[in-house]
């Protein structure tokens, strides 16, 4: 089957057919396949898969549920995703220190993370190379960022 993007279906040459993986959980991630040999998770070491989040491509660990997501794209979910915000806004818990305090290496030059704030909405810490011009997103970051109160969430027009 041949992978068919944007819309992260396989297309069997031979019959014609697709095929759409099923999303991970609730952070609305499709897993595509295997991604380029050798991204390793920075977090746990293990393999990271090629998968869709809003139609963009993304590098996503399914053990520890991180992204690795180039900066561009990443701004583009986080106004995706906060766009189509619904329920009602929460206020963002402070980060550990700690999260500060970690040193993690990038998957595609292996050169150190920055760990720094993130200073849009959300009070996250995210890790991000200035070489490779890629974040790291841990688990449940982007929900946090989605359910930050701000006047740009839920304002996408929804059919009826």
């Amino acid at each position: 089957m041949e992978l068919s993007l944007p819309d992260g279906s396989y297309r069997c040459r031979h019959c014609g057919t697709f095929h759409f993986p099923h999303t991970v959980d609730g952070q609305g991630i499709r897993v595509l396949g295997p991604s380029d040999p050798g991204l390793s998770c920075p977090v746990c070491a293990l393999p990271l898969v090629l998968a869709l989040m809003e139609k963009q491509r993304v590098e996503y660990c399914p053990a520890c549920r991180g992204v690795l997501v180039p900066r561009k794209t990443f701004a583009e979910i986080v106004r995706h995703r906060r766009s189509w915000a619904q329920g009602p806004p929460v206020i963002p818990i402070p980060p550990e220190p700690a999260e500060f305090r970690r040193q993690l290496t990038c998957p595609k030059c292996t050169g150190p993370l920055t760990v720094d704030r993130y200073y849009g909405p959300g009070n996250i810490v995210i890790d991000t190379c200035d070489h490779c011009d890629v974040v790291w997103v841990d688990s449940g970051e982007l929900k946090q960022i989605a359910d930050a109160p701000g006047r740009d969430r839920g304002g996408a027009d929804r059919p009826r």
